[in-house]
């Protein structure tokens, strides 16, 4: 098809009958692709494409005429599709994009060395040898904020799988008991995490699937134990709205449920303000909140919303004894730290910091006794180094039990 579009390739005289079309969802499928540009002529070839086996977000269209290819170019460049602009132009050959691109040639001065230490070498023609390595910030994976946890009655945690078993054969180790579903855990590639959750359907079977404990599954020692499920309450007031346009405001969400009395309309947004395409509701009562989980389905910018029940945020406990302090000069240490709160009776000053020993500005001080902390709290807005620093009551870190064992596959 790229070689078709090269050789018949005319973007100035409108001859090419080949388009890119990008920007597009990934949900779109060649098949919606070919019916709606067929609506401006024939067209022979409609192909999404992919990489490693998911679209990669652009299409290749080829129409049967250059007239039919142009039509279809004026009418769908920018149009909306599933909340996304697609862009349609002229399929471009590799040699033309090459050209556009192509850099300037560099005429180094006479003097010119592309070696910064070559002075100091005593072989000045080689490089120097990893004077000056490069070190990589180390990836830190940040733990998702969860609720507490309770033990399953019928779902257990298998680990130290084979990375070459599937669904179906991790399914077959349990094939004497009643299994509801068998599950790997995987990588967003598809790759197996090396462990998985099995549900049965009674709490007997699954008493009986512990047995296997330490029994081998293709030379690989399996380890299964009960799994941690974590406690969810659902809330009497607040619903989920998902499918949501990209384009919809807190305002809009709000418009939809005029007929209710609605507290709060918010849609989720990342960092930089765009929209996630799902939002939450919060009602007044939860009759009005059973009234609003009807309208599931239900067309809004002609796009079909998914109405749920939400469930409530884990709550966090306030310490008795530590405070949170905000807004602190970089340069201040632990020592410093507790002499601010000279003549009180504190355990432990800590100062955040980073991986390189680098201050974050902010700490925790732990005092002995809950006076303590209250007379700290009064500290609130005092000035240090020109910097105001916050106050505030810390919360506790809840301890909680993990099914995820970081030596599963050692």
């Amino acid at each position: 098809m790229e070689n078709q579009s090269t050789q018949s390739y005319h973007s100035k005289t409108g001859k090419q009958s080949t388009l890119y079309v990008g920007n597009l969802p990934f949900s779109v499928t060649s098949e919606e692709l070919e019916k709606e540009f067929g609506n401006f002529g024939q067209v022979i070839e409609a192909r999404v494409m992919n990489r490693n086996g998911r679209p990669a977000g652009f299409a290749f269209i080829e129409m049967k005429t250059p007239q039919d290819a142009q039509s279809a170019l004026t009418e769908m460049d920018g149009v909306e599709v599933d909340g996304r602009k697609i862009r349609v132009e002229y399929v471009r050959p590799k040699q033309e994009f090459r050209q556009n691109f192509r850099r300037e040639p560099f005429f180094p001065p006479m003097n010119f060395s592309p070696y910064p230490m070559q002075q100091f070498q005593r072989f000045p023609r080689f490089p120097p040898m990893n004077r000056f390595p490069m070190r990589r910030k180390p990836f830190i994976r940040r733990k998702r904020r969860t609720g507490p946890k309770q033990e399953s009655k019928t779902q257990i945690h298998v680990s130290n799988l084979p990375f070459n078993l599937t669904d179906e054969g991790f399914k077959k180790i349990f094939d004497k008991l009643k299994v509801k579903e068998a599950r790997i855990a995987r990588t967003r590639v598809g790759r197996s995490k090396g462990f998985g959750f099995v549900d049965f359907e009674t709490h007997e079977d699954q008493e009986k699937a512990l047995n296997l404990n330490g029994t081998e599954t293709d030379g690989r020692q399996i380890w299964v134990k009960v799994a941690f499920l974590e406690v969810k309450h659902e809330s009497k007031t607040q619903i989920h709205v998902s499918n949501l346009s990209f384009e919809m405001t807190d305002e809009d969400l709000q418009k939809f449920f005029d007929k209710l009395k609605v507290k709060e309309a918010r849609i989720a947004r990342t960092r930089i303000g765009r929209s996630k395409g799902f939002g939450f509701v919060d009602f007044e009562t939860h009759e009005d909140q059973q009234k609003a989980l009807k309208l599931d389905g239900k067309e809004f910018d002609n796009r079909k919303i998914t109405i749920k029940v939400a469930f409530e945020q884990p709550t966090r406990k306030e310490s008795k004894t530590q405070v949170h302090v905000s807004n602190l000069p970089f340069k201040i240490t632990d020592e410093e730290l507790q002499k601010l709160f000279a003549g009180l009776k504190v355990k432990e000053a800590r100062v955040a910091k980073t991986i390189n020993g680098r201050s974050k500005g902010f700490a925790f001080v732990n005092f002995e006794t809950h006076e303590d902390q209250q007379k700290a709290l009064k500290l609130d807005g005092k000035e240090i180094d020109n910097r105001t620093i916050g106050v505030r009551i810390a919360f506790e870190q809840p301890k909680l039990e993990s099914n995820e064992d970081e030596n599963d596959n050692q």
